[in-house]
């Protein structure tokens, strides 16, 4: 594991020796920014630590509060944002829900970036009835060893003590670690790969077209398409027929009369279904 700490505007500077990250908060509320983020964040990039930023939660207006704080943090790319969820300074505190909705609006903004959310174990355990902390928990437990908060669930950051700056272990082997997972993209899928995959050539052509093993999913999907569109042409040229009461009653009682006729009259109607099935054109690889 590897130790950092987090910083406020309670401290006017901090120690970087021995540390791998910092994380400092950015904003509170609607209309907080702390005064000493953007050189907190200076001094941390300068040792080389890793990066991150918190946003003290209040109740209501949730989504008011994580455009507030995308917007007012100094963040740059590949920098760890948290949610810092417990007791506001007159008592409240954000609900589960609430603190759900500002994880994902926050993610949802800073698509880019790990989200995290802070808590007491107190919190976890006690308020908390979804378990979702975003892109992982970091929780507070002092009075035990760094490393074991006395949680059952994942965790990734432990800060184990307030002395004399709020301490804290993660779960990374290195500072590179905690680093490449920070920038690392959960759908790293871009515009081309997407098109390579697109046009990559493994799909199993129909039998009517042998001469070709293989197809794209683009053919393939035009193929389909097509196909489709040629069978409901069929059918809407296929005439409706009406019986009257009369012709209904006439034929349960032929049919009832001759058991074998229904399947006789299955097995035509399943020749004819097939045999227009098959006529439909199909699309050749282009």
């Amino acid at each position: 594991m590897i130790k950092g700490i987090d910083v406020s505007n309670h401290q006017s500077t901090f120690p970087t020796g021995g540390f791998d990250f910092c994380i400092m908060k950015a904003t509170e509320g609607r209309t907080y920014t702390d005064p000493r983020q953007s050189a907190h964040a200076r001094r941390a990039r300068s040792a080389g630590l890793v990066v991150g930023f918190y946003h003290f939660l209040w109740p209501g207006n949730i989504a008011a509060q994580a455009r507030y704080f995308v917007d007012k943090c100094v963040s740059r790319e590949g920098d760890v944002l948290a949610c810092d969820w417990e007791r506001t300074s007159d008592g409240t505190a954000a609900t589960c829900a609430e603190k759900d909705a500002f994880l994902r609006e926050v993610k949802r903004l800073r698509p880019d970036h790990r989200v995290l959310l802070y808590c007491s174990t107190d919190f976890w355990l006690n308020r908390d009835t979804t378990s979702f902390a975003g892109d992982g928990l970091w929780v507070a437990h002092y009075g035990v060893p760094a490393g074991k908060p006395g949680i059952r669930a994942e965790w990734l950051i432990h800060q184990y003590t307030s002395r004399p700056l709020d301490t804290n272990v993660a779960r990374f082997a290195s500072r590179a670690a905690m680093r490449a997972w920070a920038q690392e993209d959960d759908m790293p899928l871009t515009d081309t790969d997407a098109k390579k995959v697109w046009n990559t050539d493994f799909v199993k052509a129909p039998v009517e077209n042998p001469d070709n093993p293989t197809w794209t999913p683009a053919s393939y999907l035009r193929d389909t398409n097509l196909r489709a569109r040629a069978v409901q042409e069929k059918l809407a040229d296929l005439t409706e027929i009406e019986l009257t009461a009369e012709q209904i009653t006439a034929l349960a009682a032929a049919l009832a009369e001759h058991p074998g006729l229904v399947d006789q009259l299955a097995e035509k109607i399943a020749e004819k279904v097939a045999a227009r099935l098959a006529s439909v054109p199909a699309q050749t690889n282009p």
